[in-house]
């Protein structure tokens, strides 16, 4: 966003925009073919650039998101407590959307975040969740949730014996002040083998045609977003799991621009939220 400072505070959170880069051997390691297969891949060395080229190169070779999911996962590590925070991100290009499939794409007006959250559970139980086509009977704020024009079957999928799983879903959700919204998303996913052996699921969303509100509180045109959920432990050794995720999105606030700073921190915010309730939602199923 033009004319805004690389260093920005927001009461007790600091957004930051700077050069997070990996340390060489590392970014040698993302050059090796070794990890998959015959493509060699040059992946970007600071967290901004890194998921943006994972947005891009979603649907290409295994080797391009293994690369963007292990240099997230290194730097991420090396910026925890900001990630908490939230970090603004502003390299999104118009050429970026059009690679992804977006026609007419346009930047104009959009403000990116990026930023972590924790589940108190495993990427399997976590993954279900998110995908489940019957989210309005899991969720008490869905109202309405339609999946179709599925790719890959999503059994298949969580059993890990195919890769991919793809779907458009439509949906109405009840957002508190600002009442109903209605939204349709394209919705990507892959597991994703780590130079570890471990496996994390990434994911991009695509929705250029933004999302309609019952009130005229907040206006948004347009929403995209890239992430990755890693396999972690509990302090009691038990699994969990941490998703790194960057959202971009073109909003307004009673017809203005909204601030920079009050964005990110809203939307770093539930991010943890929504992680919260997808672990209640899975501790009620365990019950």
């Amino acid at each position: 966003m033009p004319g805004v400072p690389a260093l920005k505070s927001s009461g007790n959170r600091t957004l930051f925009h700077r050069e997070s880069r990996l340390p060489a051997p590392i970014a040698v390691l993302a050059l090796a073919s070794f990890l998959g297969g015959c493509v060699v891949v040059d992946a970007p060395e600071t967290l901004e650039e890194l998921v943006v080229f994972g947005f891009v190169h979603f649907d290409e070779d295994e080797a391009f998101i293994r690369a963007t999911a292990d240099n997230l996962s290194l730097l991420a590590e090396d910026h925890r407590e900001e990630l908490r925070e939230g970090y603004y991100v502003d390299l999104l290009q118009t050429s970026d959307l059009e690679a992804a499939g977006v026609e007419a794409a346009s930047v104009d007006g959009i403000i990116g975040a990026l930023g972590s959250s924790e589940y108190r559970h495993g990427v399997a139980p976590v993954i279900q969740v998110q995908t489940d086509p019957n989210k309005a009977a899991l969720y008490d704020n869905i109202e309405f949730h339609e999946v179709s024009d599925p790719e890959g079957d999503r059994s298949c999928f969580l059993s890990r014996d195919c890769r991919r799983y793809a779907f458009t879903v439509f949906e109405q959700v009840n957002v508190p002040v600002l009442g109903s919204t209605v939204a349709t998303h394209r919705r990507e996913y892959r597991w994703v083998r780590l130079s570890d052996g471990q496996e994390a699921i990434c994911s991009r969303s695509i929705n250029p045609d933004g999302v309609e509100f019952t009130t005229q509180i907040v206006d948004v045109k347009q929403q995209y977003s890239f992430w990755c959920t890693y396999p972690t432990s509990s302090e009691q050794g038990s699994p969990s799991s941490r998703r790194l995720e960057a959202i971009w999105v073109d909003a307004y606030l009673l017809g203005a621009e909204i601030p920079m700073a009050w964005a990110v921190d809203q939307v770093v915010g539930e991010m943890q939220s929504n992680a919260d309730q997808v672990s209640d939602i899975i501790d009620e199923m365990e019950r």
